[in-house]
């Protein structure tokens, strides 16, 4: 499906670059996967050292995605950085009340890598950015689905954080970090 007012996304003055529903897309419908290079986590955090220290860091699209075990006793992390490759839906900002958008790992018969889809979390109307919240508030521990395009890895001093543009009612002023290691 084609969801988008054109194949490239739109520049917005806060957020940047974003990706603006270019039909009504119904709630639990299928939008897009998150595509881009399968990183070993040494390889990811090597990158968003250098995308932190190369101020490109403000532009990058490293998606990190910690999965739960049906056991709760371990947590699986894969790291997907659609930088240099990836798709449309890097493009798709963060919002702090959880945006448009729900990332779901799925997994093929044979594949031992996922694939993180994204669906419509509620009904999207035409012209609504699409949005995702880029995991927890930066205080809370929950380290079931952890994606965070900011890179932000561990619980980050205020003057470490990026500041958030969602311009929600409930932006928390900063994007997201985790505590989980």
């Amino acid at each position: 499906m084609y969801f988008y007012q054109q194949e490239e996304p739109v520049y917005m003055y806060m957020q940047g670059m974003s990706v603006i529903a270019g039909q009504n897309i119904d709630q639990g419908q299928f939008v897009a996967q998150y595509a881009g290079e399968m990183l070993t986590n040494i390889e990811a955090d090597r990158r968003l050292a250098e995308y932190d220290a190369t101020r490109a860091g403000v532009g990058h699209a490293l998606l990190v995605v910690r999965e739960t075990l049906p056991s709760g006793t371990a947590c699986l992390r894969f790291n997907i950085d659609a930088t240099r490759i990836g798709n449309i839906a890097r493009f798709f900002n963060h919002s702090c009340d959880g945006g448009n958008l729900r990332l779901e790992i799925v997994r093929s018969r044979g594949s031992p890598l996922p694939h993180v889809a994204m669906f419509a979390s509620k009904d999207i109307q035409i012209g609504e950015e699409m949005t995702f919240s880029y995991g927890a508030s930066a205080d809370s521990m929950e380290p079931t689905i952890h994606a965070s395009q900011a890179g932000t890895l561990v619980k980050l001093k205020s003057s470490q954080r990026r500041r958030c543009v969602c311009c929600t009612k409930n932006c928390l002023g900063y994007l997201p970090g985790s505590l989980v290691p």
